[in-house]
């Protein structure tokens, strides 16, 4: 019997050295630095707990993803999936980041594609600027 596929978004935290190859090529299973697969969380938080441990500038990307176990994708523990193949991940948007104030976020069109906005984070009045 097979098991029923899911729709989620998910977030993945990574090192901004990489950001371009994902944006140009997809997530690749192939190239996880953990372990092979691309480590998908249910949090921003965590994906932030670890884009942030390279140092340095950070990057968050927004993926819509179809697990399937069938496939070779497994849910590790509390829906954070380890992707085994690339067609289950699609990164919607990514939020470029160097420290808490300052963000870009681009959202992906398409394969080459992209859309990108300036944000800005206000902490005393709790707002978020973008242009």
């Amino acid at each position: 019997a097979k098991a029923r596929e899911q729709e989620l978004v998910l977030f993945h935290g990574t090192k901004h050295s990489v950001v371009q190859s994902i944006l140009a090529n997809g997530l690749d299973p192939a190239t996880g630095s953990l372990s092979p697969g691309v480590w998908l969380g249910p949090t921003c938080a965590g994906a932030h707990r670890y884009a942030s441990r390279h140092g340095g500038p950070a990057a968050i990307f927004v993926v819509l993803a179809c697990p399937s176990i069938n496939s070779g994708d497994s849910e590790r523990s509390r829906d954070v999936w380890r992707m085994g193949t690339k067609d289950g991940a699609l990164p919607a948007y990514v939020v470029m980041y160097q420290s808490e104030g300052d963000a870009e976020v681009v959202r992906t069109v398409g394969k080459g594609l992209s859309r990108r906005a300036s944000c800005s984070l206000n902490e005393s009045k709790r707002q978020t600027k973008c242009s």
